[in-house]
């Protein structure tokens, strides 16, 4: 989004991601800034939107 451009991955390969990282993302790794603090995202958001507030993306 921050270049203009549309992003739409297919659901099932974005789901596939957040299982991955769900267990890859540790308190240790957000202290070390790999990843920032989780990002809370609606109830409603889309998957892509969850993966990127679980990597502490805002969406």
């Amino acid at each position: 989004r921050s270049t203009g451009q549309d992003f739409d991955p297919p659901v099932d390969l974005v789901e596939a991601t957040t299982a991955f990282f769900s267990g890859f993302i540790t308190d240790d790794s957000r202290a070390g800034g790999m990843f920032g603090p989780e990002v809370e995202v609606p109830d409603d958001a889309s998957a892509l939107d969850r993966l990127l507030g679980l990597s502490g993306r805002t969406p």
